[in-house]
């Protein structure tokens, strides 16, 4: 009886608003999602909006098992202003999500 073999589980990194995959499978396609979570802040009279990018990817290929998911989290406050307004927003998230969703079209 065959067994199929398992994706190796891909590796994820970030660098300047770019995320990238790589996998110890050859010929992998990386399926990503990406989810957005919102945390408000509050120390004392400011209240500050804290947004983390959730990115979680895994490795398909023909004739193999579905790879185990990796996951990353970046807090955008952390990031900087990926948009180049000069501000740290809303924005910059949606700029970064278009950034990665482009990348794997």
């Amino acid at each position: 009886m065959f067994l199929p073999r398992k994706s190796a589980t891909p590796t994820i990194s970030y660098h300047n608003g770019t995320f990238e995959f790589s996998c110890a499978t050859e010929g992998v396609e990386f399926i990503p999602t990406v989810k957005c979570v919102t945390q408000p802040l509050q120390d004392g009279n400011k209240l500050t909006i804290g947004t983390t990018i959730v990115v979680t990817v895994y490795a398909l290929k023909d004739g193999y098992i579905e790879s185990e998911p990796a996951a990353i989290s970046i807090n955008m406050s952390q990031v900087g202003d990926v948009n180049g307004d000069g501000l740290v927003t809303i924005e910059d998230v949606v700029s970064l999500v278009d950034i990665i969703l482009e990348k794997n079209k």
